[in-house]
């Protein structure tokens, strides 16, 4: 799954309607003056927001050496387990998110 494809399933999963820009790489929409961008994937922000919308419970193990992200989704839709092993500890948290929510969002 490409990581446009991720993000479109996260934000059906998140009720996030705006349109995608190319250029920016983002769901984009005015607010106020300003544009709002909202990419999970790159923006901790955008990733915690995600985890608190969805009721996601996040824990990150550290293993033997090697590091893994772990996201257990604990929501009223079945069980979702995700594992995103990483170098950088937090592009893999918000993958290992975004994943999670892509996977509630496919349920939909």
């Amino acid at each position: 799954m490409t990581d446009k494809e991720l993000l479109d399933a996260a934000a059906k999963a998140a009720g996030v309607t705006a349109p995608w820009s190319e250029k920016a790489q983002a769901y984009r929409w005015p607010e106020g003056s300003e544009w709002v961008e909202w990419n999970p994937l790159v923006d901790d922000g955008d990733a915690l927001r995600l985890v608190v919308k969805l009721g996601l419970l996040v824990s990150v193990h550290h293993e033997s050496e090697r590091m893994k992200a772990h996201v257990v989704v604990v929501t009223p839709h079945p069980h979702v387990d995700v594992t995103e092993p990483f170098g950088d500890a937090y592009a893999a948290t918000r993958r290992a998110i975004v994943r999670a929510a892509a996977m509630l969002g496919d349920k939909q």
